[in-house]
């Protein structure tokens, strides 16, 4: 894996998370990977849509360069959420832009849920807010990740390392085997109260709209860029529309109200 740079620290507490900061003007942008991806997944995109703001990208716990001791069960993204706190603690940053997709985003809703005076504004991306029964079917149907095609293996072993498989089937288990059977971010996203970008796919063969739905729908600061191509990455899909769409969300949140 590409190395990051694990930047200097004031506190003693270290999440020892693996992360980067790229130097800019405040408010900071945050980048969240996805279920079994890493920060690096991120990389492509955070020059272009940072625009000289500082920028920070980092490995969850228990994925990419990070340590293995994450939790796979109802309390991940409770975990998720305290690591994510902490790493803004010892990077010394102020209110944050947070840009998640998939489980990324699903961090980034309970952090503006728990820590509402950290998070100055959400972008979801193809997110979840509970175990759905179609995203559940879909990740079954996977199967073994040890029987994947060479190409797939080869993307999550650049993500992980050599421990790749173990990663991926350890957050795979916690998607199948009902670990996530009460987590629900559904009662609780009314609490949200920054603004929040909600990018969907009409079509994403791992996030039902009804997720967006539920965001939408108890969020006060909610909107919403849908796409149509049948993807459950629409960032990348179309990321000139993606790149635009969260510079015009940032200016209105920028804009007093």
């Amino acid at each position: 894996m590409p190395p990051f740079q694990q930047t200097p620290c004031p506190d003693h507490r270290m999440t020892a998370l693996r992360h980067e900061v790229a130097a800019g003007e405040d408010p900071a942008i945050v980048f969240l990977h996805e279920g079994a991806g890493s920060g690096q997944l991120w990389a492509g995109l955070r020059d272009v849509l940072r625009g000289g703001r500082r920028a920070l990208l980092y490995d969850r716990r228990g994925f990419g360069g990070s340590p293995r001791n994450a939790s796979f069960g109802a309390d991940h993204f409770e975990q998720a959420v305290d690591d994510l706190v902490q790493l803004l603690h010892e990077v010394g940053s102020g209110p944050v832009d947070l840009v998640g997709h998939s489980d990324g985003g699903s961090v980034a809703l309970l952090a503006a849920i728990r820590h509402p005076s950290t998070v100055r504004s959400v972008c979801a991306v193809a997110t979840h807010v509970y175990a759905d029964p179609h995203t559940v079917a879909a990740l079954r149907s996977l199967g073994s990740v040890h029987e994947w095609d060479d190409r797939t293996r080869a993307h999550y072993e650049r993500q992980h390392g050599d421990d790749w498989a173990q990663v991926v089937t350890s957050w795979l288990a916690m998607w199948t085997s009902g670990a996530l059977e009460t987590w629900d971010l559904r009662d609780e996203l009314s609490a949200i109260q920054c603004p929040v970008l909600v990018v969907h796919d009409r079509d994403d063969p791992l996030s039902p709209t009804e997720h967006a739905d539920a965001i939408l729908g108890s969020v006060a600061g909610g909107q919403v860029s849908w796409h149509n191509s049948g993807t459950h990455r629409p960032h990348l899909s179309d990321r000139e529309r993606f790149a635009s769409d969260l510079q015009t969300f940032w200016t209105s949140v920028a804009t007093p109200r």
